[in-house]
């Protein structure tokens, strides 16, 4: 009877300090934009809450991807008394080739994130072999367009040298008057043209055109100071910050008038239209005497 008390309270006071199962680490990827354009970099970022079970294993990465540099950080915060861990990576991959990849799960020992879709795209036509250290690119699309429909405006800035005191002109049209709004922040990155690596400064613009006939994208001017180096009658070199100057070649569009008369109804040319009605409760809930919102979103 000793032996046997003796065994059950060993047993009793070793099952409190036997450590519980762990409970897997949520991990999130994404990629910082898609599509990329061939010879592009860019990040994939991994972010994990909790703690994860191990090191990410990246290696699945280059089958498809050249693996250009990664970095981590930890975050931890505590809100109302609750402590919260937070670990990111950001890997900088340069695709192989072009196409719609599926970049697969990571491992991060028995933990892993999910999948994510990517799409790489071929370089356009429009790269400039003579561009040098410093050009910039222009895109427009679609060229030919219905009275207010919208055109993507697309400006790349190109260079390969420092620059400073940078200012990029806005697009100016002549010929029909439009609507010009800039999309979001600007966005940089490295690409490759023609062998050599440049980093580049992209901007958007929405432009909707209110008028038919041809209209004109004016040149999109770059004014800047770069670093250049001169030799002195001593043979050393002498740097100085020089101004630079360039600009993009003029666009033309094509405005078509409109399809049907004004006095028909409005005109709103969209590739797609969807009017969504939304409610506090669902379904909704009246009381008389008592105001309801309803919402409706016209995307």
């Amino acid at each position: 009877m000793v032996i046997i008390r003796f065994t059950i309270a060993l047993l009793f006071l070793l099952a409190p300090i036997l450590p519980s199962p762990a409970s897997a680490a949520e991990i999130t990827a994404r990629a910082d934009r898609s599509p990329v354009t061939l010879g592009e970099s860019f990040s994939l970022i991994f972010e994990a809450q909790g703690s994860v079970d191990d090191q990410p294993d990246f290696s699945p990465l280059e089958r498809d991807f050249e693996i250009l540099g990664q970095n981590q950080s930890s975050n931890i915060s505590i809100i109302n008394g609750q402590m919260s861990r937070q670990k990111s990576w950001v890997v900088t991959l340069m695709a192989k080739r072009s196409g719609i990849f599926t970049i697969p799960p990571i491992s991060f020992g028995s933990d892993s994130s999910g999948a994510v879709h990517l799409t790489v795209r071929e370089a356009p036509a429009a790269a400039r072999p003579d561009g040098g250290d410093l050009f910039l690119e222009v895109e427009a699309g679609p060229e030919k367009v219905y009275v207010q429909q919208q055109v993507l405006l697309t400006v790349r800035l190109f260079h390969r040298v420092e620059i400073g005191n940078a200012s990029l002109s806005d697009p100016e049209l002549t010929g029909s008057e439009a609507l010009v709004e800039k999309l979001g922040d600007d966005s940089s990155y490295e690409t490759t043209r023609n062998g050599k690596r440049y980093r580049v400064v992209e901007r958007r613009y929405a432009i909707f055109p209110q008028q038919r006939g041809q209209v004109s994208i004016a040149p999109v001017r770059f004014e800047g100071q770069v670093a250049a180096s001169t030799r002195t009658r001593f043979g050393l070199f002498d740097q100085r910050m020089q101004v630079r100057r360039v600009q993009s070649p003029e666009i033309e569009l094509t405005v078509l008038p409109v399809t049907q008369p004004l006095s028909a109804g409005n005109w709103l040319p969209a590739k797609t239209l969807q009017l969504v009605e939304e409610w506090p409760q669902d379904p909704p809930a009246f009381k008389v005497g008592e105001p309801v919102t309803r919402t409706l979103t016209l995307a």
